[in-house]
């Protein structure tokens, strides 16, 4: 049980993810946002998995170009793909863990690519899925 700050006392309750990362096309350079929402009691503390490892935010080390927001997104200031750097391109998940009871859940996965260097076969509709998903995120960015 858990005590709120109105001393109402509360049940905890497992993690559960309300909003799953998406695949995202994106241009060097450019920023980007993948989100992440969970609920649970008490509120969940979100982490970040690029290709199964850790993702080192601004929380971590200060000179980081990424940021974990209060709602549990993952910002990039820019996204990096050099040979000399670290890439950000990868599959991503987020994990909801309750801070209380340790139980957790994980994210669908959510591939971050650059835009322009995976070339689409027009005859998968998986490809143009992610064709018209990168088209609609380079929209709203351009006209935000």
């Amino acid at each position: 049980m858990l005590a709120t700050s109105d001393g109402r006392i509360t049940n905890p309750s497992n993690p559960r993810i309300t909003e799953h990362p998406e695949d995202q096309y994106v241009a060097r350079n450019e920023p980007a946002t993948l989100n992440c929402k969970a609920e649970g009691n008490p509120s969940p503390v979100i982490t970040w998995y690029r290709n199964g490892e850790p993702v080192v935010t601004a929380n971590e080390n200060p000179s980081s170009h990424r940021m974990l927001l209060p709602s549990g997104q993952l910002f990039f200031l820019r996204i990096i793909h050099n040979k000399n750097s670290k890439t950000d391109v990868g599959v991503y998940h987020c994990n909801a863990t309750n801070p209380q009871t340790g139980e957790s859940v994980i994210s669908n996965n959510a591939t971050l690519q650059i835009a322009g260097l995976s070339v689409a076969s027009p005859t998968r509709p998986d490809s143009l899925l992610r064709f018209w998903r990168y088209i609609n995120h380079l929209l709203t960015y351009l006209l935000t």
